[in-house]
C-alpha cells in the first residue's frame, strides 16, 4: 500500500481517530491520577469483605445462646398472655343445646340486670336505666361472642362499683373491636373495650381502682384509660371516666405482618 497515497485520500479520518485516542489516553491518565489509589483502596477492601464472608460468623455456643434467649422470651411471652388475656365465667359463654346465640345472649343480659339492681339498690347505688345495654341485632355468632364477653367485663365492673361504694354509675357502653369490621383485621391484640362513668366520694374511687386490680376476680383487670376529675361545685365528689379491655390474643402469620 502507498502510504502517501493513503495518507492524502484519508488524512482527515487519520487525525480524527488520532485526536480522540489521544483525549482518550490523556482522559484515562487524569481519571487514574486523580481516583486510582480510591479505586485501588476499594477493591482491596471489597476483597477483604469477601473473604471474612467466606468465614463462619458464629459458633455453637452462639447457637446455644440464642436458643436459650428464645426459650426465655417464649415464656415471657406466655407469662405475659396469661396475664392479659380474658378469660370468660361459665355463664358468659355460649353453649350448645341451650336455645339460639341471640337467645342465650338476652337470657344473660336480663339475668345480669337483675342481679345487679338488687346489689345495687341494697348498697344505695344509682345504676342506669338497664345498664345501657340494647339489644344485639345479630345472628353472628363471633360478634354474639365478644358482646358477652363485654357483659362479662361490665358485670364485673359494675360489681366492683358497687362493692367500693361509689353513688352512681352514670353511664356505661360497650365496644368491640374495629378491626372486626375491617378488611385488616384485628392483627396480633384484639381489644373489646368496656367504658363506664362513675360519680363518688374520693375514698370510694379509689376503693374501685384498688378492687379492679386485686384478685377479686382471679386477676387484675386490664386498664386502657382512667381518669378521675374533682367535680364541679363539689369538693367532695369526683368523676370517673375509666376504660378497661378485654384482650384477645392471636397468632399472626408471616403473610399478615
Amino acid at each position: 500500500m502507498d502510504l502517501e497515497n493513503y495518507w492524502q485520500e484519508n488524512r482527515k479520518f487519520v487525525l480524527t481517530v488520532a485526536g480522540g485516542a489521544l483525549v482518550f489516553l490523556i482522559a484515562f491518565l487524569y481519571v487514574d491520577s486523580a481516583f486510582g489509589d480510591a479505586r485501588r483502596t476499594a477493591a482491596r477492601r471489597l476483597g477483604q469483605v469477601q473473604n471474612d464472608l467466606k468465614e463462619p460468623r458464629f459458633n455453637n455456643n452462639d447457637k446455644s445462646l440464642a436458643e436459650r434467649e428464645n426459650e426465655a422470651l417464649l415464656a415471657a411471652t406466655d407469662t405475659l398472655k396469661q396475664a392479659v388475656a380474658f378469660e370468660s365465667r361459665p355463664e358468659f359463654t355460649l353453649r350448645p343445646n341451650m336455645g339460639s346465640e341471640n337467645s342465650q345472649y338476652m337470657g344473660r343480659i336480663a339475668r345480669m340486670q337483675n342481679e345487679l339492681a338488687v346489689q345495687a339498690s341494697r348498697a344505695r347505688v344509682v345504676l342506669p336505666e338497664g345498664l345501657d345495654i340494647e339489644p344485639l341485632k345479630t345472628s353472628d355468632t363471633t360478634l354474639i361472642e365478644r358482646h358477652l364477653q363485654g357483659l362479662d367485663l361490665l358485670s364485673r365492673l359494675v360489681a366492683l362499683s358497687i362493692e367500693a361504694g361509689v353513688d352512681r354509675v352514670v353511664s356505661c357502653k360497650i365496644e368491640l373491636d374495629s378491626g372486626l369490621s375491617s378488611r385488616d383485621g384485628v392483627g396480633a391484640i384484639e381489644r373489646t373495650r368496656v367504658q363506664v362513668r362513675l360519680t363518688s366520694d374520693p375514698p370510694a374511687a379509689g376503693r374501685f381502682m384498688a378492687l379492679t386490680q386485686s384478685d377479686r376476680f382471679g386477676k387484675p383487670l386490664v386498664v386502657d384509660t382512667y381518669d378521675v376529675q374533682r367535680a364541679a361545685g363539689n369538693r367532695d365528689e369526683v368523676k370517673i371516666d375509666a376504660t378497661f379491655l378485654v384482650v384477645r390474643l392471636h397468632e399472626v402469620t408471616e403473610e399478615e405482618n
